[in-house]
């Protein structure tokens, strides 16, 4: 998936530079909202408190995968917008656990303020800040004779969210993004989930990213 970013990032350099040159006294609008997608690749870790081990150690485990997800933003300064986004990383590795795992995903999302920074006419770097949630989820199969409990666990939290890129504009209404997104939380368990399960999680979320946007 590294590989793939990389590529596409040297395609849209050089499909960007071919753009921009015909652009050189096009100045793109300014635009209030602007909506768009995100695909990425994605590290994650969790850490759970002592109880999947006897002698009460916690039990760490990291994963990497593919991601997608959507964002919009409001332009409210010449340089500052406010922007939320939700991204879903499915195929988690399943933990240990006496329940039926079926499917493991995590969702984040966030609200920031982002100041952007502008290189030249058309190209750009931001920074973000702001609040990020987490939601870590197991899918369990119903299972057995005597026991068909076949809800599903959650964990949720809340923390910081951190993220960085570039920005191109490639014509009036369309830009692309390269970006690099953190989010860290402390994750409290459902009341509903299993008793087993009643445990918190740290939650470590990162994510390289390709997104492009259309500017309304």
């Amino acid at each position: 998936m590294r590989k793939y970013l990389s590529c596409c990032a040297v395609l849209l350099t050089c499909f960007a530079t071919s753009v921009l040159a015909k652009q050189q006294q096009t100045a793109p609008a300014r635009s209030y909202f602007y909506l768009g997608g995100i695909i990425g690749n994605a590290d994650t870790k969790e850490t759970f408190e002592g109880q999947l081990r006897p002698n009460g150690v916690e039990f760490s485990q990291s994963d990497e995968n593919s991601a997608f997800g959507i964002y919009i933003g409001f332009n409210f300064a010449d340089k500052w917008s406010l922007e939320s986004s939700i991204v879903i990383t499915g195929g988690l590795k399943e933990r240990p656990s006496t329940l039926p795992i079926d499917e493991v995903y995590l969702t984040a999302l966030t609200v920031t303020p982002v100041l952007h920074i502008d290189l030249s006419e058309h190209i750009s770097v931001y920074v973000k800040a702001g609040l990020g949630f987490l939601l870590y989820s197991e899918d369990l199969h119903k299972h057995g004779e005597l026991y068909r409990h076949s809800d599903d666990d959650y964990w949720a939290g809340a923390g910081l969210a951190l993220g960085a890129g570039m920005e191109v504009d490639v014509s009036e209404h369309v830009a692309f993004r390269l970006g690099y997104d953190v989010i860290e939380a402390d994750l409290e368990a459902d009341e509903n989930n299993h008793h087993q399960n009643l445990i918190d999680v740290e939650e470590e979320f990162s994510m390289m990213s390709m997104s492009m946007h259309y500017k309304f």
